[in-house]
């Protein structure tokens, strides 16, 4: 299994306010799924894994599932395989750092912008952060991508002792001038068998 996974699932349990374990999917039934040996898989070996008893939940207080939206949960598990620490994401949210990261596919920028934002507020309540994404889906929907960046950096250069983070759909959005002076894009490819299995067993 791997090493991030576990922080998947805490993440996970964070942003949907349930309990999610790393033991509900046995770990011969996750490569089995990275493997695309679907076919070998006991859907009732599964079925026990799962707790009988659900524990009470307020529901008023608790967001949509990830179960039922799976771009969001292929956009947690690329981050969390990006970052498999809770201390990688906190070196992102010291005072005055600075984090680009470009998305790919680009639809799914705005997916990543979601659960980090509602990551970062389940872990780090008290954090400043000046979190921007060029879709426009975290933004104003009449916002172009290139006001989004350009905003982006004009808070960034006003500082206000946060941190900054802006996720771009496309690397191509950040202008050339921008680019370097800024720290290095992060790059988040395409979801693969990996992490498309990490997201089916939620």
């Amino acid at each position: 299994m791997p090493d991030w996974l576990p922080r998947f699932y805490t993440a996970a349990a964070l942003i949907d306010a349930r309990p999610l374990t790393a033991e509900e999917m046995p770990e011969h039934v996750f490569e089995a799924l990275v493997e695309g040996r679907i076919g070998e898989i006991d859907l009732e070996e599964i079925d026990e894994t799962v707790p009988i008893e659900e524990p009470e939940i307020s529901f008023a207080e608790t967001r949509p599932g990830l179960a039922q939206r799976p771009l969001r949960a292929l956009a947690l598990a690329r981050l969390c395989r990006a970052l498999p620490t809770a201390e990688d994401l906190a070196r992102w949210l010291a005072p005055g750092a600075i984090t680009v990261i470009a998305c790919r596919p680009a639809g799914l920028a705005g997916d990543l912008a979601i659960v980090l934002a509602q990551l970062i507020e389940a872990e780090h309540p008290t954090r400043k952060l000046n979190l921007v994404c060029s879709s426009g889906r975290a933004t104003a929907p009449e916002t172009k991508p290139l006001d989004a960046v350009s905003g982006f950096w004009k808070d960034a250069l006003e500082g206000g002792g946060g941190a900054h983070l802006l996720i771009l759909g496309d690397a191509a959005q950040l202008p050339r001038r921008m680019a370097r002076l800024l720290p290095p894009v992060l790059q988040l490819g395409p979801p693969d068998r990996e992490v498309v299995a990490a997201a089916l067993s939620l």
